[in-house]
């Protein structure tokens, strides 16, 4: 697995005021893992039949890959801005996003530890002391793990297939934050697909400005060796990337 690192995961943005440093990673690790893999006794055409199916079938993922695009819409702004990069997930907990353009930076997620690398050199965070951070980023890992109960606790959950020329294809997987904190940050994430794939995530934010995020050229089930999860997936050795 080649590394390429980038800049700001949405991209530099002006704001009157600083936000809070927990929910500035927060955002920047919103994400979501397209998945191809089906569910046993299916049909390849079709979307998953339910929110149970569509679980089973993030649960068999394995270690996926995939490029994005995303497209950051903000209120202040008279045009959106723009990102694009690499995602890698290995379940159940680790996760690494690299943004292409513009600038470089890198963000890994390792459990409970977070590392952000940019132009300004290396942070460290732990979720584990930031609730509404800690809150969000592992419900993230909990989708792409496919833990159904475990995301039903954070987050009111509803699920809808859409039929395309007489057959099921579309899916929707919409997201509300149980917790208020969490729903002070984010009111809403989007998850969009036809059959069995994952094509699109919105983050919509409660201040009113949105990310929608497409990806493409998606892998999964890729062996990752160990030297591979020790040099890309370890928030330790991100410090050997710092400038």
């Amino acid at each position: 697995m080649n590394e390429r690192s980038v800049g700001p995961l949405h991209g530099n943005r002006p704001s009157p005021r600083r936000r809070p440093r927990c929910a500035a990673f927060l955002l920047l690790i919103l994400v979501a893992i397209p998945v191809t893999r089906t569910v046993r006794a299916e049909p390849l055409d079709r979307a998953p039949a339910n929110i149970v199916a569509l679980m089973a079938h993030f649960s068999e993922a394995g270690a996926v890959r995939a490029d994005f695009e995303s497209t950051q819409t903000i209120s202040i702004l008279s045009s959106a801005l723009e990102s694009e990069g690499q995602l890698y997930f290995e379940p159940p907990d680790r996760m690494v996003r690299n943004t292409t353009r513009p600038g470089r930076s890198k963000v890994i997620v390792e459990g409970t530890r977070v590392a952000m690398l940019d132009e300004t050199g290396l942070r460290r965070m732990d979720l584990a002391r930031s609730g509404p951070a800690r809150a969000l980023v592992e419900n993230i890992m909990l989708v792409l793990r496919g833990d159904l109960e475990g995301l039903k606790e954070r987050y009111v959950v509803a699920y809808h297939v859409a039929a395309s020329e007489g057959a099921s294809e579309r899916w929707t997987l919409t997201l509300t934050p149980r917790d208020r904190a969490v729903a002070a940050l984010v009111s809403e994430i989007v998850f969009e697909g036809r059959r069995r794939q994952l094509e699109s995530m919105l983050t919509r934010e409660a201040n009113g400005d949105s990310t929608r995020t497409r990806f493409t050229e998606v892998a999964f089930g890729e062996a990752i060796s160990e030297i591979d999860r020790a040099k890309f997936f370890s928030v330790d050795a991100a410090a050997d990337d710092a400038p």
